[in-house]
């Protein structure tokens, strides 16, 4: 991983953020010295929100979070998928299969959100970094390294590093910091599709493959639905629709509507599980963005890491596993430039826009696939894994500073 377990020794660095992205750069940096300090707004994992929320929908990883991941009790809790299975298409009472793929490079693994973050928050705690859960950044000064946040009790603390590390997700505090800066550029837009989650549970998913991702999809409707198995048998969903016509960002807001509505768009779902109108009652819509930004390196001592930087739909799993990815690269280009901040800031900009460019083209043409030709071509074969390939060409194609050995696929 790093030329000497001590690499980073007396560095002093503060992460904004506790998912994927931020916590695989905390483990990689503690592993090699450094002293980290996770700040995180949401609660401790293990507390009362921990289980399956409005924000439930599963992780899924791929060969490439598992390889950097290592550990196998990252994924713990979750079902391995190896590819899509098509529900009533058109009608019929059959289940159509498509693979992804043979072999571990195909393999997905799919977690549970509120579990992955149990299981990444036990390791990297044991990596001795401190989290500092139910924690809000007030103010971030970039040249400086200074952070000021407040916990629940609204104490208020002030924090000095030598590297402050952005990973705050898609509406991240970069934002403001990028669009300020003369040449700095911010590009969000929202998908047209949105989406509710439900979760099938034990007593209705029982003719469900566990194993594969569940596709539903009404023949002239723009409406998908996605599944995912739990280990526990049940199957975290996603309706999604582009929800014409909806005000307030709420298109379930009584029980019959709630019904109407899926019965015009999820017949199979709702037929599934007629407990969805209940579930979706009173629910507001979430929403897929896609996200790139010109700026990674903000200031002298601070810099953007996942979804903060560049973000896409889940369409082609690449989500947490470009920000897992990710995270660990910034890690080992520290590691690689011995501590030279600058020098790894730079390199490591100059990488992640590259790669970044390629994962959110790659991810548009992949929604095109899935939402079109699939539903109309149950048999077709879905695009193979290619994330690793990707980083593999972005490695070729990119200067890498002497001394950097970054993880390739």
């Amino acid at each position: 991983m790093s030329k000497s377990d001590n690499s980073l020794r007396g560095l002093k660095i503060v992460v904004v953020g506790a998912g994927p992205g931020g916590l695989t750069f905390a483990r990689t940096a503690s592993a090699n010295g450094a002293n980290i300090t996770v700040i995180e707004r949401a609660g401790n994992p293990y507390g009362k929100n921990s289980g399956y929320t409005d924000r439930s929908f599963n992780l899924t990883l791929n060969e490439v979070g598992r390889k950097i991941l290592g550990n196998a009790r990252s994924w713990r809790g979750g079902t391995d998928v190896v590819g899509r299975a098509i529900h009533n298409f058109k009608n019929s009472d059959t289940i159509k299969y498509t693979q992804y793929g043979e072999g571990d490079r195909a393999r997905l693994t799919s977690v549970p959100r509120p579990v992955l973050r149990q299981n990444l928050v036990d390791i990297v705690e044991e990596h001795g970094v401190k989290i500092s859960f139910d924690t809000k950044v007030i103010e971030v000064e970039p040249n400086l390294g200074k952070v000021a946040c407040e916990n629940k009790d609204a104490a208020k603390k002030n924090i000095e590093a030598d590297i402050i590390v952005l990973a705050d997700g898609i509406h991240s505090l970069s934002d403001a910091f990028i669009t300020a800066m003369p040449d700095g550029l911010l590009n969000r837009r929202q998908d047209p599709l949105s989406y509710v989650s439900v979760m099938l549970g034990q007593n209705v998913s029982k003719s469900l493959s566990s194993h594969h991702m569940h596709f539903w999809h009404k023949t002239g409707s723009e409406s998908v639905a996605i599944g995912m198995p739990n280990s526990d048998g049940t199957v975290a969903t996603l309706l999604i629709s582009p929800y014409k016509g909806v005000s307030d960002e709420n298109p379930f807001s009584a029980s019959d509507q709630a019904i109407e509505r899926l019965e015009r768009d999820f017949p199979e779902v709702l037929d599934l599980d007629p407990s969805l109108a209940e579930q979706v009652k009173g629910r507001k819509l979430g929403h897929f963005h896609y996200k790139s930004i010109t700026n990674y390196v903000l200031g002298e001592k601070c810099i953007v890491v996942g979804d903060a930087g560049s973000a896409s739909p889940p369409w082609a799993g690449f989500g947490a596993n470009t920000a897992i990815y990710s995270g660990d690269a910034l890690a080992r280009f520290l590691i690689g430039c011995s501590g030279d901040i600058k020098k790894a800031f730079l390199g490591y900009e100059r990488y992640k826009l590259a790669l970044a460019d390629l994962v959110l083209d790659y991810a548009s043409e992949h929604g095109e696939f899935l939402n079109k030709e699939v539903a109309e071509n149950p048999e077709k074969r879905p695009i193979g894994p290619v994330l690793g390939q990707i980083i593999n060409k972005t490695i070729e194609n990119t200067d890498i500073p002497d001394g950097v050995e970054l993880l390739s696929f």
